[in-house]
């Protein structure tokens, strides 16, 4: 069973291990895949920016969810305005994936209920993945028995997507879609546009929005006339 806290996700996109792109990122995969189905308490912890760190972390409770088990996303970022108690209830998870560990760090009402929240996975040898922008070497956490815990698993630094992958990524994302986009067109996204990948899939899922409304298909024209519309609208 999934159970996670409401994510703004793309509508479209389902995670798994097998849509992850990413080939200097092989062994963090392989990693995660393990994670899954170890029978044992264990931890991982995933760090980088715009990576894919997110795409494990969901891949990873897809994963334990179709076979049965229980896992839990917790989307530090979305949730850390909200009270550290309502870490609360999440004690059975077989698997609990933690996203943007960064985001608690320094903030000890946040930092004791996630350390309390790890003990009492641990103790039913249920296992962690944990994502964040740096290592933990580097990361301002104030509890060192947090801290500690933390470090207890492997960790992995995952390499941002070059020019060849970001291109693959919005021609799959537009795939999902029902869209078709071609390398120039890829290319001519990836000059103008920003290169991190949440902005990539928020960008597909407007050019999809507005692709249906005008019945139109991913051209260097209309993609020209879409950006130049989105521009304005921001400003």
């Amino acid at each position: 069973m999934l159970r996670q806290f409401p994510l703004r996700l793309s509508r479209e996109r389902s995670p798994t291990f097998a849509n992850f792109i990413g080939t200097t990122n092989a062994a963090a995969l392989q990693a995660v895949e393990a994670l899954c189905t170890s029978g044992k308490a264990d931890s991982l912890y995933l760090w980088g920016k715009s990576c894919g760190k997110t795409h494990l972390l969901l891949a990873a409770v897809n994963a334990v969810g179709k076979n049965g088990g229980e896992a839990t996303y917790l989307p530090l970022r979305e949730i850390v305005s909200l009270n550290p108690a309502c870490l609360d209830g999440f004690d059975a998870s077989d698997l609990l994936c933690i996203d943007d560990i960064e985001q608690v760090a320094g903030k000890p009402p946040w930092e004791e209920a996630l350390f309390h929240l790890y003990n009492r996975i641990r103790d039913h040898n249920g296992r962690v993945l944990l994502s964040g922008d740096n290592s933990l070497a580097s990361m301002n956490i104030g509890m060192p028995d947090l801290h500690s815990r933390l470090s207890w698993g492997a960790s992995y630094r995952l390499h941002p997507l070059d020019d060849e992958e970001r291109r693959k990524l919005l021609q799959q994302l537009s795939r999902e879609r029902g869209m078709e986009m071609n390398t120039d067109v890829a290319d001519y996204l990836l000059r103008r546009y920003s290169r991190d990948i949440k902005a990539l899939v928020t960008l597909i899922d407007e050019l999809d929005r507005r692709s249906l409304s005008a019945k139109q298909k991913l051209t260097i024209p209309f993609l020209r006339q879409s950006l130049s519309a989105m521009n304005s609208d921001i400003g």
